[in-house]
């Protein structure tokens, strides 16, 4: 059993048993022009949470999970792939910190290789990593979309970013600052449960002092 087999078979229930988070999605479909496209469902950078295998060190998730655009979206120019369609994401580069597993779960992918998507409908997870020296920030994944039919033009190539999870992070954008402490104060206010940092179901002076720990620290 390779990397990728242990990390399915064992990570989805890890990570289902752990924090929820928001399900992050990738849609894939195509212009009125018939070019390959690529739609974000939510603000970006994607959080990763850290890693639980040994074998994949640093922050590691499935999700932003990877679908075939449901339904046509006139509005966003964006419609639904035809079946015989063949779908792959090529790798243009990344920071380094940054890394998408390879389909087949050998190797971490370098620029000009492409990872196997498949003709729609389709519902994949890749494993996206950020490694262990990845500091505060936001990380970039570079791709394009190609159909091996031919029957779609290559599209843009596109920027996913990435970013650690940091319980101190409030405001999601990879960076520790003065918005987050600012975040923190409007969640203690109405007692939010966010920032309920030691877990005692309280909001309290003790989640302030954990909160400036983890801010001074930088996570």
């Amino acid at each position: 059993m390779n990397t990728y087999q242990a990390v399915l078979v064992t990570g989805i229930a890890a990570f289902t048993a752990g924090p929820a988070l928001a399900h992050d999605e990738i849609a894939i479909g195509r212009t009125s022009a018939n070019q390959l496209a690529l739609h974000v469902h939510v603000p970006m950078p994607f959080i990763l949470t850290e890693s639980i295998f040994p074998d994949l060190p640093g922050w590691t998730h499935f999700e932003p999970a990877i679908i075939s655009n449901p339904t046509d979206d006139p509005a966003e120019d964006l419609f639904t792939l035809a079946p015989d369609s063949n779908i792959r994401m090529i790798l243009v580069g990344t920071d380094p910190e940054a890394s998408l597993l390879s389909d087949d779960g050998s190797h971490w992918m370098t620029p000009g290789e492409s990872y196997q998507i498949g003709s729609p409908f389709f519902h994949i997870h890749p494993i996206w990593n950020l490694s262990p020296g990845a500091g505060q920030g936001q990380f970039e994944i570079r791709l394009f979309l190609r159909d091996t039919s031919g029957r779609y033009s290559d599209s843009e190539v596109y920027t996913l970013t990435f970013a650690r999870d940091c319980r101190a992070d409030l405001t999601r954008d990879g960076f520790i600052d003065f918005a987050d402490y600012l975040e923190f104060l409007n969640f203690y206010d109405i007692g939010d449960t966010t920032v309920d940092y030691n877990n005692d179901g309280m909001v309290d002076f003790a989640d302030y002092l954990e909160f400036l720990n983890l801010y001074d620290s930088g996570c």
